[in-house]
């Protein structure tokens, strides 16, 4: 069995001074810090366990079978929002026209449904709302809504 454990380049300094006397023509980076993986005290399972298989991926969500991350949600900071899968009641699929959001590119609608930022949205023509038992309710519009809304039911009914 492999056994891994995390170390920093910082960690391995005193095993390279060596190579910095060696060369004089070498240069080190202060402020670099890289993460390598080094055979020692780690299991398998706990680094297969950590992993999150991605059910599905585009420029505005990524869905796995724990959470919901929305691209671009806050704005104007546009950072993501993860929604736990385990929160959410209900995913309905609707047509998106121009009472519903089509040319809404980020905000909240008339009906408290907040919109993330996607430019892409006129082009597009269903969105997935997402009820997850809070006061507004998130709407994505991925690239391709029947499969995710598919994924999201089956795995909300487990």
């Amino acid at each position: 069995m492999n056994k891994y454990v995390m170390k920093t380049i910082n960690d391995s300094k005193e095993n390279s001074i060596n190579n910095l006397d060696n060369n004089k023509n070498y240069y080190e980076d202060k402020n670099l810090e890289e993460i390598y993986i080094e055979k020692d005290n780690f299991s398998n399972e706990n680094f297969k366990n950590n992993l999150q298989e991605i059910l599905y991926e585009d420029e505005t969500i990524q869905l796995t079978r724990n959470y919901l991350k929305i691209f671009k949600y806050y704005y104007p900071l546009q950072k993501a929002k993860i929604i736990p899968l385990f929160k959410v009641k209900k995913a309905s699929i609707f047509k998106l026209t121009m009472f519903t959001g089509k040319y809404k590119f980020y905000g909240l609608a008339w009906d408290l449904s907040w919109f993330h930022l996607d430019k892409k949205r006129p082009l597009k023509e269903f969105g997935i709302k997402i009820h997850d038992g809070s006061f507004v309710n998130c709407v994505i519009t991925p690239e391709n809504p029947q499969k995710v809304y598919d994924l999201i039911n089956d795995i909300i009914k487990k």
